[in-house]
């Protein structure tokens, strides 16, 4: 048996950073033809939104600074700032 080496393959996807605001979270949700909704967050003494999306195993909740982003296949879903940042580089143009 032996270890391999793998690497994830290059998959375009189309992304917008969320800043927390009722204009982003509205143009977000416009963005992605209303599969996600808004809410205040509960966690935030000032007005700050927050996105959630249902899906077949949950809640998902998309905070401010986090990426929604949307697949070939028009699949949304959201990635922390980190996780983003670490897994996608911006496209140049060709």
């Amino acid at each position: 048996m032996k270890v391999k080496q793998y690497r994830k393959r290059p998959l375009e996807v189309e992304a917008i950073q969320f800043d927390g605001s009722e204009e982003s979270a509205n143009f977000i949700i416009e963005w992605t033809n209303g599969e996600i909704y808004s809410s205040l967050d509960p966690f935030k003494p000032y007005h700050r939104f927050v996105l959630l999306m249902d899906t077949l195993s949950g809640r998902q909740t998309c905070y401010a600074n986090d990426y929604v982003i949307k697949d070939c296949r028009n699949r949304i879903g959201f990635l922390s700032k980190s996780v983003f940042e670490h897994t996608y580089e911006e496209k140049k143009n060709e």
